[in-house]
């Protein structure tokens, strides 16, 4: 009796695991690949506005496109499997808190880029003979990828910080949630930028928007099995702290 108890208890937990990443990697493809693949295209659409409004409009869609896409898309699937082993928390509410972190998230993400890009433009030569600054240009692949790490590390928190205020309700209760994000987005960024650094953006079309949505599924696969071990941890009675 015991022994077939536990052994369910595990599948149970497995199950949970698997279900997390599956919503994960699906919700990221869709929310994030749909946010990418249209902000290429409006991209070609402000090529002809000056430089600081392309600047600006791109940071304002990335963040709106952040919370309708990628924060709705993945908190309802998120929600769903959260709703199902700790049934305590809302879909709803999920959905609203993962929106709400997106959206910042987002806007943490586009702040450096965006003022960096403005900075530039400030020093841009006046003279139209000298050639302006190379927007190419940019660190090596290492240092890139250690800046993308950094950079969910510290994204991932803000919006783990507005689902921990809703797991708080949680029963079994969910620990170290804002770690877990740190943790799995660290990660998942820099599969993100590795992926896309492979990606054929020479040909456009049809293969490249596959790629993207194939990346972000890989990304969000990743996360969701590094932040779903924090709640199978709660689920099997165990804890991790922050």
């Amino acid at each position: 009796m015991t022994g077939d108890r536990v052994t369910a208890t595990r599948s149970g937990h497995r199950q949970l695991h698997v279900e997390w990443i599956g919503a994960n990697a699906i919700a990221e493809a869709i929310g994030l690949g749909t946010t990418l693949v249209l902000g290429r295209a409006l991209a070609a659409r402000l090529a002809d506005t000056s430089a600081v409004a392309e600047l600006l409009l791109t940071a304002g869609i990335a963040i709106a496109a952040g919370i309708v896409l990628e924060g709705l898309v993945v908190g309802w699937a998120q929600g769903r499997v959260i709703h199902r082993y700790f049934g305590d928390v809302s879909v709803g509410a999920w959905v609203r808190a993962t929106a709400l972190g997106a959206g910042a998230a987002w806007l943490v993400g586009m702040f450096p880029s965006t003022v960096v890009g403005l900075i530039q433009l400030g020093r841009a030569p006046v003279d139209a003979a000298q050639p302006p600054p190379d927007a190419s240009v940019g660190p090596v692949p290492l240092v890139q990828y250690a800046l993308a790490a950094a950079l969910g590390a510290v994204a991932g928190p803000v919006l783990g910080v507005f689902q921990s205020r809703v797991l708080r309700s949680s029963r079994p209760p969910v620990r170290g949630w804002v770690v877990a994000n740190a943790a799995a987005w660290a990660l998942g960024m820099v599969v993100l930028f590795i992926g896309m650094d492979v990606l054929p953006w020479a040909e456009g079309g049809a293969a490249l928007a596959v790629g993207i949505y194939a990346v972000c599924g890989l990304a969000g696969a990743l996360v969701g099995a590094v932040h779903g071990r924090w709640l199978v941890a709660a689920h099997s009675g165990e804890s991790r702290h922050a």
